[in-house]
């Protein structure tokens, strides 16, 4: 039987729950898995604060993330026109703040889905070196619980292609 803690001051709600204390502990997570891959984080500043989930950097170079919990087929099957609206909404973002990169990662995915880099406009780009985004499949197989190495090794891969630029 569960009994309610009778000096209790506080209680999460579902919103509370499902709207902020999921998105913070998939924000943790992924931050986790990346910084033992030898990424390093900062907070955004506070005027740019939930803009985007943080600055990521490697080797020097940084770029803001934004940690997702997507579903990538549901996301494929979305009108074209709703897509597009959401992409507007990142790249506007990621203009105000006045950086150039930007990751978008999907925290638990298939790890057979691909990585995909994007220009400013999110237009598709076939290389990497020409990409302002790349979106990142998944950190952890939703099916295996184990580490996407590879998406880590895109990253890692895209982020030096910026220090050489």
């Amino acid at each position: 039987m569960l009994l309610w803690d009778p000096d209790a001051n506080y209680i999460l709600t579902p919103p509370m729950f499902t709207n902020i204390y999921k998105g913070a502990l998939g924000e943790e997570a992924g931050e986790a898995v990346l910084s033992h891959h030898g990424f390093s984080f900062e907070p955004l500043p506070i005027e740019h604060f939930e803009r985007f989930d943080a600055l990521i950097g490697l080797s020097g170079v940084r770029a803001l993330i934004d940690f997702k919990h997507w579903s990538l087929a549901r996301w494929r099957s979305q009108p074209d026109e709703l897509k597009k609206k959401v992409m507007e909404k990142f790249v506007r973002k990621v203009r105000a703040i006045g950086l150039s990169k930007l990751v978008v990662c999907n925290l638990i995915g298939d790890v057979d889905d691909p990585v995909l880099y994007f220009d400013q406009e999110f237009k598709t780009c076939k290389e990497p070196s020409t990409a302002s985004i790349i979106a990142l499949p998944c950190l952890i197989d939703g099916n295996s619980g184990a580490t996407n190495i590879s998406a880590i090794l895109a990253l890692s891969s895209w982020l030096s292609l910026a220090s050489s630029v």
